[in-house]
């Protein structure tokens, strides 16, 4: 038996080069298949073939997801199951830890470069000349330097928050850590609290949630199969409760 050929993935961010792309490859194979990518909307791709409970449960993940990040979810009707998809954008917890580490180097140089200054400006002390105008010096160094060390704590705190297990309201990422934290209690046999946790744990395409945990980006797919009518469609919205 022939051994199928996975085509190679294209990543393009402009729809039109996007689809340009994809009418170029199907003159080459009808393997090839559109997909959109995100790593700031979180989707997750519900697979009925799992169990027939799936069929009622996937309701249960996507009120949850409403409810939890407070935005509509998009429900999409697919060859397998569903996709919802939340029709909201959340920070990349990735990111976010960049960005803090970046702050937080530039604060410790600051400190560094302030306490370099300040022990300059005494040396000044010993000039009656210079005297009143290093403690001047010196005063405001030290203003500056107190507000760069709260900012410098201000931001190691955010760093331990986000480095430590959070709810997962929090960012993009920890959607899926959530949901594969489900999937592996269940798999070890441990006893799940929620009704969300156990449709997350047994209805949603477990590959799917690794993969997008491994490239730090998720995709779906949105044209159709080779030699098959389109597969997805557009059922309906879910809204979160009122509070």
């Amino acid at each position: 038996m022939a051994k199928r050929v996975e085509p190679k993935r294209f990543t393009l961010r402009e729809r039109d080069k996007a689809l340009l792309r994809l009418a170029t490859l199907l003159l080459r194979s009808e393997n090839y298949r559109l997909g959109v990518s995100s790593d700031a909307i979180v989707m997750f791709d519900v697979d009925f073939t799992r169990s027939r409970i799936c069929r009622a449960w996937w309701r249960l993940i996507a009120e949850w997801l409403a409810n939890v990040y407070r935005a509509p979810v998009a429900v999409l009707r697919t060859e397998r199951g569903r996709h919802l998809i939340l029709l909201r954008e959340l920070p990349n917890k990735r990111v976010e830890l960049a960005r803090l580490r970046a702050r937080l180097k530039r604060l410790e140089e600051e400190v560094e470069e302030t306490w370099g200054l300040i022990n300059s400006w005494k040396v000044e002390l010993r000039y009656p000349a210079r005297r009143e105008e290093a403690y001047e010096r010196i005063g405001e160094l030290f203003a500056k330097l107190n507000e760069l060390k709260a900012k410098l704590r201000e931001t190691k705190r955010e760093l331990r928050r986000i480095e430590e297990w959070m709810l997962p309201v929090q960012f993009w990422d920890n959607a899926y850590e959530y949901a594969m934290d489900c999937i592996r209690r269940r798999r070890r046999g441990e006893k799940l609290l929620y009704p969300h946790e156990w449709a997350m744990a047994v209805c949603l395409d477990d590959q799917h949630v690794e993969l997008t945990l491994k490239r730090k980006y998720t995709t779906l797919r949105i044209s159709a199969k080779p030699c098959k009518n389109p597969d997805i469609e557009f059922l309906r919205i879910i809204e979160p409760e009122k509070k």
